[in-house]
């Protein structure tokens, strides 16, 4: 709820859905390189017809390890580029990219810090942006 929150007070465009987590950069993702094969070469077009607009390799154990660690998680995931298609950011649209998913992490944080401070003072175990809407 943040890190929407934080991109929408931004104006930053997003998109909220799912992404593929792998175990691998090259074979994993369908890629092929000199001496390793893709493990599944046509993972990148059937992940497409889920829906799965994003392949990584690092949020799944960022969330596992949060969960063992009772923290909270989240993941902002720049898109580079749109394999599918064959488009790739420039250089000017990455560092652009870069610069927002920052200042969307650093304001969810502070959203986060506003909530939790909310919860403390009003005794809640919980926070839902309608408990801030004045009562009838």
């Amino acid at each position: 709820m943040a890190l929407i929150t934080a991109a929408d007070q931004l104006r930053f465009a997003f998109h909220l859905g799912l992404t593929a987590s792998t175990s691998g950069f090259f074979g994993a993702q369908g890629r092929e390189v000199a001496g390793l094969k893709a493990r599944d070469p046509g993972v990148i077009e059937r992940l497409a017809s889920w829906n799965v607009l994003n392949m990584e390799m690092e949020s799944s154990t960022h969330f596992t390890l949060g969960t063992l660690a009772a923290v909270r998680t989240g993941m902002i995931s720049l898109v580079y580029s749109n394999r599918v298609k064959g488009e790739w950011m420039d250089d000017l649209e990455r560092i652009a990219g870069d610069k927002a998913a920052e200042r969307v992490g650093l304001e969810a944080v502070r959203l986060l810090a506003t909530m939790d401070a909310w919860k403390k003072e009003h005794q809640k175990p919980y926070y839902v942006p309608q408990m801030l809407e004045p009562e009838p």
